[in-house]
């Protein structure tokens, strides 16, 4: 019975996120731009919101601070950040602005059902800080793992497939749009394409290639990667992309 707000710019994402949570009888709102989710903050009353922090135009950062500002005056609505980057000085960037949680993508829907339990069910609460965790990244990862990529949608076979149907799509407009932008010399529109890949992968099971785009994009966020480093990292993430496709294109036609 619960009212949450999902707000993220990538379309799996939020297929992921509202399947889950209908699947546990709340009602789910999408948001697409955190534009979009303070008019309907405007409108309707949420229990929670379920907030990625990078997204264009507005981050989910700024969209936290402007709503804390505006609750200021009554119950605010607890604000969870969804982020594939569980650094340190991001997970202190969301206490700063008032957020109360932060869940790192890839999730399972156990994780995401503990943590709204966690804000929206009395006497469960903990401390901002407390709150706070981060998920360790694993070696070795597979290039497609269906049983994570179940566990992400609640065991629901049909939505996991559909999911993965919808990567496959939009795996090709992703690799041409990172090309272009390296062409163009485009760092901040090659570190958006990556990070539509990898949060996109981390959702369906694409475990490997959500790894390797991580890896990419915490070069291109730092200053210690010189450009040999991220060009090798480019190069190895486009060959990654092109074994990807290879098997994803058995599994699917395993799956028929």
């Amino acid at each position: 019975g619960l009212s949450i707000l999902v707000v993220d710019d990538n379309a799996i994402n939020l297929t992921l996120a509202t399947t889950l949570l209908d699947t546990e009888g709340a009602t789910a709102v999408a948001a697409k731009s955190a534009e979009e989710a303070l008019e309907l903050v405007n409108k309707q009353r949420f229990d929670l919101i379920l907030m990625d922090l990078e997204m264009p135009v507005m981050s989910g950062i700024e969209a936290a601070q402007q709503l804390k500002e505006v609750q200021s005056g009554g119950r605010a609505t607890p604000i969870v950040a969804l982020t594939a980057h569980a650094f340190p000085e991001k997970r202190q960037e969301a206490l700063d602005v008032g957020m109360n949680d932060l869940l790192a993508k890839p999730y399972t829907a156990e994780q995401l059902y503990d943590v709204i339990k966690r804000w929206c069910v009395e006497n469960e609460s903990q401390t901002d800080a407390e709150a706070l965790t981060q998920i360790s990244a694993s070696d070795d990862l597979p290039l497609y793992d269906r049983e994570a990529a179940l566990a992400a949608v609640g065991g629901n076979e049909s939505v996991a497939t559909q999911l993965l149907k919808q990567f496959m799509e939009n795996l090709a407009i992703s690799e041409a749009a990172m090309v272009s932008a390296q062409e163009c010399s485009a760092d901040e529109q090659l570190y958006q394409a990556i990070h539509k890949l990898a949060g996109s992968a981390s959702s369906v099971g694409v475990l490997a290639l959500h790894a390797e785009a991580i890896q990419l994009l915490e070069l291109l966020r730092g200053e210690s990667g010189s450009e040999g480093m991220v060009n090798d990292a480019i190069a190895r993430l486009q060959a990654l992309i092109m074994e990807t496709k290879t098997t994803l294109s058995r599994e699917v036609e395993a799956l028929q």
